[in-house]
Order: C-alpha cells, then sequence, then structure tokens
C-alpha cells in the first residue's frame, strides 16, 4: 500500500467520524441518530470493494483519533509486515514442515502430521499449530 492510498484511507475515515468527534457534547440519541446515518449510506472505500461500514468500525475510529492526538495520521492503515503469511508457525519452522511436505506429498494431512511430530518439527512445550493451521500452509 502506498503513502497516497494510505493518507485518501486516512481522510475517507475521519469524514465518516467528523460528525461524532467535531461536536463535542452530542446526546445519546444525537450520536445513534449520526452513527445509524453513517452506517446505512453507501460509501465508495478507498482501496476497497466494499461500500459498507460495520458499525464496530465506526465506533472504534472516534476512540483511535482520539488517543493517536487528534492526528490524522492516527486514522491510516498500519503497515502489516506479516500479511500473506500465517501467524500460527515461526518462520523457521513453517520452512521446515514445507520442506518435509515436498518430500511426502502423498500423505494425507493427519499422517503428515505424525511424521512432522516424529521428527521433532514442533518444539517441545511449545505451541503445535493445529491440522487447520498445516492445511492453509499447504
Amino acid at each position: 500500500m502506498n503513502d497516497e492510498l494510505r493518507k485518501q484511507i486516512a481522510l475517507f475515515r475521519f469524514g465518516l467520524i467528523s460528525a461524532l468527534v467535531g461536536r463535542k457534547g452530542l446526546s445519546r440519541g444525537e450520536q445513534e441518530a449520526c452513527l445509524t446515518r453513517i452506517i446505512k449510506q453507501g460509501w465508495d472505500i478507498p482501496g476497497s470493494a466494499r461500500s459498507s461500514i460495520a458499525r464496530s468500525t465506526v465506533l472504534r475510529r472516534p476512540a483511535l483519533y482520539q488517543q493517536g492526538g487528534e492526528r490524522l495520521e492516527s486514522l491510516e492503515p498500519k503497515p502489516r509486515k506479516d500479511r500473506g503469511r500465517g501467524r500460527a508457525l515461526d518462520p523457521e519452522i513453517e520452512e521446515a514442515v514445507i520442506r518435509l511436505r515436498k518430500e511426502n506429498p502423498a500423505v494425507s494431512l493427519p499422517v503428515f502430521f505424525k511424521l512432522a511430530r516424529s521428527r521433532a518439527l514442533f518444539p517441545v512445550g511449545g505451541r503445535t499449530p493445529s491440522k487447520d493451521s498445516l492445511y492453509r500452509l499447504f
């Protein structure tokens, strides 16, 4: 994601919450009416094919904005270093599992799981990945 898109997303997010953060002292009813209006409206969301926004998202944004010192940068999406990578396995274990899978492509996943355990690919006392995590990896 480039810097221009990140700024467009931050501006879009501020536009969503500006009615909520710009007017202090809104009654609960006024907040609900504003929130309902935001959620029901169709949106052209930058960098996304979606056109609707969840209530929880709209409620979370003002808090992020205020925690960030009411700066527009606090609404920018955070870069994700692990995008496209599983989080259940360490990179070293993941590489070893993939190598083992290439050596044994025909075995079923339950058999492969037992094979990986017998070769001590998963750390003793550590978190053993689920079969679902391995399935997603393959």
